[in-house]
């Protein structure tokens, strides 16, 4: 896992939507990149309200380079409230600030092709936390490596996906 940045930012429009609060308002977000064998194959963003790194959430800014999994499966009262999936369209502010993210954090322009999304509310006291994980083109087709048993890892000793 790869910290690319975390503090004060601001709301992006749909996090907006999805955290209603005015538009001035500030966020703490937290953006990571993880690598599979050294391959960046996705990129994650989590974000709160500012006010809550001091309350609810104030365990996200020490958090470092450990996983959000960590905080959100391992403390007590996190409540996953909703999830949701959609391809992320071409062009858009969410696009363009993921191509951008992405080419800060590796060096390299983002793969072309579909790029999918999925993101989660949690709450922790009545307090939401947005994550949203973008996953790579990479993604899919070191899956395919993977199941025909050519793909990273141990040589010789890949199995084939079970479905």
């Amino acid at each position: 896992m790869q910290r690319t940045r975390q503090g004060t930012s601001p709301l992006l429009f749909d996090e907006r939507l999805a955290l209603p609060a005015p538009a001035a308002t500030r966020a703490h977000a937290r953006e990571v990149v993880l690598r599979c064998d050294g391959t960046p194959v996705v990129y994650a963003r989590s974000v709160v309200r500012a006010v809550q790194v001091r309350g609810a959430w104030r365990s996200l800014v020490g958090l470092g380079t450990r996983p959000l999994a960590q905080l959100l499966f391992q403390q007590r009262h996190v409540e996953r409230v909703s999830l949701g999936y959609a391809r992320l369209p071409r062009c858009g502010p969410l696009r363009r600030h993921l191509e951008r993210a992405w080419r800060e954090a590796t060096g390299d322009p983002p793969p072309a092709g579909p790029w999918w999304a999925r993101r989660a509310r949690y709450t922790r006291q009545r307090a939401p936390l947005l994550l949203m994980e973008v996953f790579s083109p990479l993604v899919l087709s070191r899956r395919s490596r993977l199941a025909m048993g050519t793909g990273g890892g141990r040589a010789g000793r890949q199995q084939p996906l079970r479905r």
